[in-house]
């Protein structure tokens, strides 16, 4: 602040000038600076506030004055005499030019010049500082500048606050309701509790803040100054919070944060109040970052307790709202659940539960993480892992998915001339059996109050999991059957869930990463301890990742199942699903190829597109592929790849149609399963731009095939070191060519077992 002009000491006369002249010369000087103060303008009844540029003119006319009088070096004692007499007159000049400049003005910050304020403040202080050097022999003149200082400073604070604060005091007299109204625009923002708590602590701040830095570079021996910051920063800091104490009762008041805490433990669902909530939400956080910003600032000078005691309460209460906050909107979230589009124009959809809890999760821990509190971080990362996205909580994300809510939207067909059968709600699970009984037969009308779903439950119960038909849609198509809109509705249905799925499991890995972001480099232990529950967040977290990728696996593999067909399913000539289909080719493909020519008759392209290819083409499954993430088909064609690998595997070892293989067969085989392979990861290579390499499902079959095509058995030990097979399986595999001797096979076999 006054450190810009450096200490006032004692000047050379360097002009060669006489102590006359320059006594003189001090003399008038003084006499223009009183002169100034005394102006008819000051003199009058109602004079002119006093502007910031007329203190910044009296501060440089008063350094001329001590620059002046510090140049006087008297070489007698009459000399000294009249440098004491003008000592004297400048200390009461200064003086009085020190209570003059504290009239100043101040006007609402929101209309002031920052710069020309700061500038002018730091002129005050400056005038204060060569006070306190004029009369440093006067310890009661010391005790009364300091006073005065420090008396001022209060005033500024409570000037510039008041603006604010009238502002609030207007707005809560009125008969409106302060909670739940739009305040968009810039005039009702100024009404917010927290706008007036920011504007205190920041004016206090800004008048605090240069006294620190001038504090801290002031040497200890000059003690008057550093009781002048010492005392100014004390009266600022007491006089902010007992300003925003005050203003933190009417926010409790007004928004009725006691009811809102009621609710909070009582777990009252409101979610048509989510709004009004939202609004307290932010507002807490925001104040409870000014309040850790403040009490970082004056860490070691602050001697109230004020505003500490109220950050860990705010804190505390924030945390608690945001978790009910999150809870109430993921409800609501459930209720309004419908597909949407992950990518505009693509036909590529997720339940919009998932995309709504990731918006919220985030929202929540990005607010979290703006008060600046560990423990706030923790608490609200704790309560998204368990009320969001936990699987043993009924309300999140996890049983929506299981329950496929949210997975079809009943489609805008004209209004009926006949009344209805039923209003149609939002689009949850009852809209969803709508939507399936209009896919019914008429004559399945009858089962029409059977088919109305439970409400969901609200309580925790056991981990629920998947049915076994994906959904009670699975049960109900599969006891009353149904056509191809059916089949339609439920492929849908599951690649929407499916994408939901994948994309929970994502939100769940960036949260994690979102947490690890906002780890401490250091830490004591009081933050260690908070930010373990942090961690125990992020580890649940991390874990529900995975249980959303194993929930998408078992579906992905139930929805290749139902269409595509089971290992265990009748070989068919023609059908929908290709299991089936390959199964009746493959039992009936002859592998004992004796020479080139049958073998290059058996491998035509043309033959094997027809019997291998053509079922995928005809899959209702494969042909709608575009539907899925590319992450979820990758999972889909893995699954495919694992049924299709035990399917050549059950026909290539089957009991009841034995197969026997020459060279020329094994040939044949690795065709047919090459062009299997081909066929799959040109699938997954619709949705990536690089070449997809084969799937590692495909080893233990790549691996039989191997053996298959050996010249002798003894060649098995070059690959023996990668073999997933067991002694076993490979003594098995041996004996199905039609050329191994049993006595060879036996011997390489028992190198490998010992």
């Amino acid at each position: 602040m006054a450190s810009d002009n450096g200490g006032v000491g004692h000047h050379e006369n360097g002009d060669g000038g006489n102590f006359q002249d320059d006594f003189a010369g001090a003399l008038m000087t003084t006499e223009e600076l009183r002169q100034q103060l005394n102006t008819p303008q000051s003199q009058q009844q109602a004079p002119k506030p006093l502007r910031a540029e007329q203190v910044l003119s009296i501060r440089h006319r008063m350094e001329d004055v001590m620059g002046q009088l510090y140049s006087l070096n008297p070489s007698d004692d009459v000399e000294a005499d009249l440098r004491k007499h003008c000592h004297q007159k400048a200390s009461d000049v200064a003086l009085q030019t020190l209570r003059y400049v504290i009239t100043k003005e101040e006007k609402d910050p929101e209309e002031t010049n920052t710069e020309l304020e700061r500038d002018c403040q730091g002129a005050i202080a400056r005038i204060a500082e060569l006070n306190l050097i004029l009369h440093q022999e006067s310890k009661d003149t010391v005790k009364m500048i300091i006073e005065t200082y420090t008396s001022y400073q209060r005033k500024v604070l409570r000037l510039r606050s008041k603006p604010s604060i009238a502002r609030l005091v207007a707005f809560r007299q009125q008969e409106t309701q302060i909670i739940g109204e739009e305040e968009d625009d810039e005039e009702s923002a100024k009404t917010q509790h927290s706008h007036v708590i920011t504007t205190i602590l920041a004016q206090a701040s800004a008048l605090i803040h240069p006294l620190i830095m001038w504090k801290s570079g002031l040497p200890e021996d000059l003690i008057d100054l550093n009781l002048l910051c010492t005392e100014s920063i004390r009266i600022l800091d007491e006089q902010a919070q007992t300003l925003t104490k005050t203003v933190a009762g009417w926010c409790f008041e007004d928004r009725k944060l006691d009811e809102w805490m009621t609710k909070s433990a009582n777990e009252t669902q409101s979610p048509s109040d989510t709004a009004e909530l939202d609004t307290l939400v932010d507002e807490l956080a925001f104040c409870c970052q000014v309040f850790a910003r403040y009490i970082e600032l004056l860490d070691n000078f602050s001697t109230e307790a004020t505003i500490k005691d109220l950050h860990p309460e705010w804190t505390w209460k924030y945390a608690s709202l945001e978790r009910y906050l999150t809870t109430q909107q993921t409800l609501l979230a459930l209720q309004m659940a419908k597909p949407v589009q992950i990518v505009l124009g693509t036909p590529i959809q997720v339940p919009s539960v998932v995309e709504d809890a990731q918006f919220l999760s985030t929202r929540a821990l990005d607010r979290a993480a703006s008060t600046r509190s560990t423990q706030a971080i923790g608490t609200v990362a704790h309560s998204i892992a368990n009320d969001v996205w936990s699987k043993e909580i009924t309300t999140g994300v996890y049983h929506a998915l299981v329950e496929q809510k949210g997975c079809w939207e009943e489609p805008k067909l004209p209004e009926p001339k006949s009344p209805a059968r039923g209003t149609p709600g939002a689009p949850n699970s009852n809209s969803f059996a709508q939507a399936l009984l209009g896919a019914l037969d008429d004559d399945l009308q009858a089962n029409e109050q059977s088919i109305a779903l439970s409400p969901p439950r609200t309580n925790r119960s056991a981990v629920p999991q998947p049915p076994s038909s994906g959904s009670f849609l699975g049960t109900l198509s599969s006891s009353l059957g149904g056509g191809e809109r059916m089949q339609q509705i439920r492929l849908d249905i599951y690649f929407c869930a499916l994408n939901g799925m994948h994309s929970a499991s994502v939100a769940c890995s960036s949260l994690v990463s979102f947490l690890d972001s906002l780890s401490p480099t250091e830490e004591d232990e009081a933050e260690k301890q908070v930010s373990a529950m942090t961690h125990l967040a992020r580890e649940e977290l991390f874990r529900y990742s995975c249980d959303y990728q194993h929930m998408m696996r078992d579906q992905s593999s139930r929805v290749v199942n139902e269409f595509g067909g089971q290992v265990s399913d009748a070989p068919v000539y023609k059908g929908s699903h290709y299991i089936p289909v390959l199964r009746y080719y493959l039992e009936r493909e002859n592998y004992e190829l004796a020479n080139a020519e049958e073998l290059q008759k058996a491998e035509d392209d043309a033959r094997l597109h027809n019997y291998i290819v053509v079922p995928f083409e005809e899959s209702r499954l494969l042909k709608q592929f575009n539907k899925c993430d590319a992450d979820v088909l990758k999972t889909i064609c893995e699954q495919i790849v694992i049924v299709l690998v035990d399917l050549f595997l059950d026909c290539i070892f089957s009991q009841t149609i034995p197969k026997r293989f020459t060279d020329w067969g094994s040939l044949l085989l690795s065709k047919q399963v090459r062009t299997i392979q081909n066929y799959i990861s040109g699938l997954m290579e619709t949705t990536s731009e690089h070449a997809i390499p084969t799937l590692p499902q495909w080893e233990r079959l790549s691996q039989v095939v191997t053996i298959l095509q050996l010249e002798k058995p003894s060649d098995w030990s070059y690959y023996r070191g990668s073999s997933t097979l067991t002694a076993e399986e490979v003594e098995r595999t041996m004996r199905l060519r039609v050329d191994f001797s049993p006595d060879v096979i036996a011997s390489v076999v028992s190198t490998m077992k010992s």
